[in-house]
């Protein structure tokens, strides 16, 4: 098991690689929430390695959707975890 040093320092780096333009690039595809540094999960299990995690509203089949609005597998060396999301709206109270 890593050290609280070590997930740190890859969290990070992971961090750096969002910041340099990899979060907006994500943002930009339709459908994505949000985007996070966390643990990569299979099946509602954490695997223990960290990824890049991305909300979509909707989790599609790749063949639906255009290769240029796939979030890749890996970005910079590090995998990403592509996971659905309820969106909820807020009400409006209009009384």
């Amino acid at each position: 098991m890593k050290s609280i040093a070590e997930l740190k320092a890859e969290e990070a780096r992971i961090r750096a690689i969002l910041d340099g333009g990899a979060e907006a690039e994500l943002r930009a595809i339709p459908g994505v929430t949000h985007v996070s540094v966390g643990l990569k999960q299979i099946n509602g299990t954490a695997t223990g390695e960290c990824c890049i995690r991305v909300s979509v509203a909707e989790k599609k089949n790749a063949a639906a959707v255009a290769p240029s609005e796939r979030i890749p597998k890996t970005i910079g060396g590090v995998p990403t975890d592509v996971n659905q999301v309820k969106v909820v709206e807020r009400l409006k109270d209009t009384a």
